[in-house]
């Protein structure tokens, strides 16, 4: 699609997804077609794509369903239009691989369930939750 469209670079982003960077606006809609992908929703005032980790699916350390939670939340809420951009991170266990304390809603499983964070809280040590 880069070299069909005539892109510029292609970047992986920090959602481990492909980025195809400098594509005209008017041909963004071929590219989804051509791909066999419904758009997605990378950027404007809207939830973007909900990152997710593997979870108790792939990871030995994932103490909740982190990914069945995430294509949940990501199915019903990617690309709903809101009055500022607002994204959304599930991680399985409390490494939290998907960054969700720093997100503007996370969730981070734990044996009992899951901790909610709403607004990021960078700094705030653990035992202060």
């Amino acid at each position: 699609m880069a070299e069909k469209y005539g892109a510029k670079a292609l970047k992986i982003t920090g959602a481990t997804r492909i980025a195809i960077i400098g594509l005209k606006e008017e041909d963004i809609d071929a590219v989804w077609i051509d791909l066999g992908m419904s758009a997605g929703a990378a950027v404007g005032l809207c939830v973007r794509s909900i990152r997710a980790c593997p979870g108790t699916t792939y990871c030995k350390l994932g103490k909740q369903d982190a990914l069945g939670v995430g294509l949940a939340l990501d199915e019903k809420y990617h690309g709903s239009t809101l009055p500022n951009k607002l994204k959304m991170s599930v991680s399985g266990c409390f490494l939290n691989c998907t960054e969700s304390w720093v997100r503007d809603i996370g969730l981070t499983g734990y044996d009992e369930g899951w901790m909610l964070t709403v607004g990021g809280n960078v700094g705030v040590p653990a035992e202060d939750w």
